[in-house]
């Protein structure tokens, strides 16, 4: 397999590859593609997980993933495609990874909750809904989602 040049480097070293994806690099970059490559490969796994064909989304979303780990999108799909095959520890790493990405977006905190739910720890899931809701007031973006954290925090609550 030839190696690609990318900024006039070498990538037949590994050490070099390793400082490069350190360095925030992704493979995407390494491979050439274009956001608009990118953003259509997103719409086929987006179709996948909307008709509810879970297989085909995890593929793609982890393939997305895999080409870009800094793009909270990408993450958030696998995020939510493993919540929905229930491999939930999964599911709350990768969403773990969506959050420090992008500190605004309360669905990785509202998916984690919806994890914590599934394995009956309400407790978990209303730390996360706190969260979500905190992220969820600073925007009225995310109105859809404040109104499903208040729906979701009423069966949480432990009383």
């Amino acid at each position: 397999m030839e190696e690609t040049n990318i900024s006039g480097k070498d990538f037949s070293d590994n050490r070099l590859w390793v400082t490069y994806l350190a360095q925030g690099g992704t493979l995407r970059e390494r491979r050439g593609l274009s956001q608009n490559q990118m953003d259509t490969i997103y719409r086929v796994g987006f179709g996948y997980y909307s008709t509810k064909n879970y297989k085909e989304s995890l593929v793609i979303f982890k393939y997305l993933s895999l080409l870009d780990h800094r793009n909270h999108s990408y993450l958030l799909g696998l995020g939510v495609t493993l919540k929905e095959i229930q491999q939930y520890d999964e599911a709350m790493a990768v969403l773990d990874c969506a959050i420090h990405i992008d500190e605004t977006d309360p669905r990785s905190y509202i998916c984690m909750a919806l994890c914590m739910i599934e394995l009956n720890n309400l407790t978990d899931a209303d730390i996360f809904l706190l969260k979500a809701e905190a992220m969820a007031k600073k925007s009225t973006k995310w109105i859809r989602e404040f109104h499903q954290i208040k729906k979701l925090k009423t069966f949480t609550k432990n009383d």
